[in-house]
């Protein structure tokens, strides 16, 4: 009996111990991003004189700074410094990426500065992305102070909530504030009308009405600012909305997308809070990047993996999402590794959502190493010519593109990337393409592998088992 009673003592330890770790581990991965994260608070003094603007950006650290910053500059910007507290230099160069490595990170505070132009314009201009990306930081006040030199006969516009404006002779002062990022910032020379909500702004040439706008999102976070524009290009971010329409509908879905985004915490990349509003409207909105992720997730999950996309989302509202998680987070919905995100965090990079296989390959009860097993586009893919020779099969390359191959006396053409084959000299058209490429290898369809090549494919927890059927 007291064995007994001990074995069963061991048992629930080890079983608590188990799901201790799992909790653990789900909660580690998920929370990365927040345990790593800097708190910081920031002032950015922006002087505009003649076409160019210049700008002093000063970081005050609520703890220790971090021993390395990566910094990615504005594509215009030029001048680069950095200096702490001493006025020690903290900018350098590795491989071409640039760091900010204070010297002593007991410092609170760090001061970065550089310039950028601005050839003049006539009605309007858009400052976007003109501030440094910056890694592991979170911040959690801006504060923006422009000092206008040039732009006399006209007002800059902020996508923050909060701003002042004073007006001297011979100089113009602005203060924006609020939390995260610095605001998009537009000068227009156009006298303009405001409308303000809780949640949003509108800025217009036109009258409006505040009834028949009706822009109320109490029950949600954050602040959009929206321009009703015809002669800007139209522009959505999660803080400012350019736009040419004024219809009701229109603009309540635009700024319900753009007020989504605020339920996360910045990311370096901001093309994710894109992609998580996209997936939660199921719409393609926002840049070229987020449309081309969105539509990646749903050329490649099912209804029901985009649904527990979906409300994994809803789940990290109030907190970071980062490229780490949501690549853990597809594996988890597919049961295949997910590197989708990691490839694509550089701003041109494209690479398509491929998923791979984590199990074991077998051919006839072997382990092979060379043969890979993937999923894209919803398709269960294998690759072609080392399948084929585990098979024991010879492929033939007759032509660019054509590959020939028999077996037990039928002869098989494959075109890459087409939707037929050739079979016996007839042609079989098909709805699919049965072998295609997916980066720069060449892979077959599962199922059309499993019924030409008299196989048997056994999807098992760990090993993915092929076997040729037996007469």
């Amino acid at each position: 009996m007291k064995r007994f009673f001990l074995t069963m003592v061991l048992l629930m330890i080890m079983v608590s111990t188990c799901i201790l770790f799992f909790q653990w581990n789900g909660y580690s991965t998920g929370s990365a991003e927040e345990s790593t994260n800097t708190e910081v608070k920031q002032t950015i003094a922006l002087k505009h004189e003649g076409t160019r603007f210049f700008v002093t950006q000063e970081l005050f650290f609520t703890a220790d700074i971090p021993s390395s910053i990566m910094i990615k500059w504005p594509k215009e910007a030029e001048d680069f410094q950095c200096s702490d507290e001493q006025g020690e230099n903290c900018l350098t160069k590795e491989n071409g990426q640039y760091e900010l490595k204070p010297i002593n990170n007991k410092n609170k505070t760090l001061k970065i500065k550089y310039s950028f132009e601005q050839q003049n314009v006539s009605t309007y201009l858009l400052l976007k992305e003109w501030y440094p990306k910056l890694t592991s930081l979170k911040f959690i006040e801006t504060h923006v102070k422009l000092t206008e030199k040039s732009f006399r006969n006209g007002k800059w516009i902020s996508s923050y909530k909060d701003v002042a404006h004073k007006k001297l002779d011979y100089i113009d002062y602005y203060a924006f504030s609020g939390e995260s990022q610095p605001p998009e910032l537009i000068w227009t020379s156009e006298r303009m009308n405001s409308l303000d909500y809780e949640n949003v702004r509108i800025i217009s040439t036109e009258k409006m009405n505040s009834e028949k706008l009706n822009l109320h999102f109490e029950a949600m976070n954050g602040f959009v600012t929206v321009m009703i524009n015809n002669a800007m290009e139209p522009f959505q971010s999660d803080r400012l909305l350019i736009t040419n329409t004024n219809s009701n509908k229109e603009l309540k879905d635009a700024v319900f997308w753009s007020l989504l985004q605020q339920d996360y915490s910045d990311p370096t990349h901001m093309w994710l809070k894109e992609i998580a509003a996209n997936i939660l409207v199921n719409e393609s909105n926002g840049s070229s990047k987020a449309k081309f992720g969105f539509q990646e997730l749903k050329e490649g999950l099912t209804p029901a993996q985009l649904n527990q996309l979906k409300q994994f989302f809803i789940k990290r509202k109030g907190r970071a999402i980062n490229v780490t998680q949501l690549d853990h987070e597809i594996g988890s919905i597919t049961g295949f590794s997910s590197t989708f995100f990691l490839d694509n965090i550089e701003e041109e990079e494209r690479e398509p959502l491929t998923l791979y296989s984590k199990k074991s390959i077998q051919f006839n009860e072997e382990i092979v190493q060379n043969v890979s097993y993937l999923l894209y586009k919803q398709k269960e893919l294998i690759s072609f010519e080392e399948s084929l020779d585990s098979l024991g099969l010879d492929v033939k390359k007759i032509e660019e593109n054509v590959f020939f191959t028999s077996l037990d006396g039928n002869t098989f053409r494959f075109y890459i990337n087409q939707d037929y084959f050739i079979y016996n000299e007839e042609n079989y058209g098909l709805l699919m393409k049965p072998v295609q490429k997916v980066g720069n290898k060449v892979y077959m369809d599962l199922g059309w592998f499993e019924k030409l090549f008299k196989v048997d494919v056994l999807r098992e927890d760990k090993v993915l088992n092929i076997k040729e059927k037996t007469m």
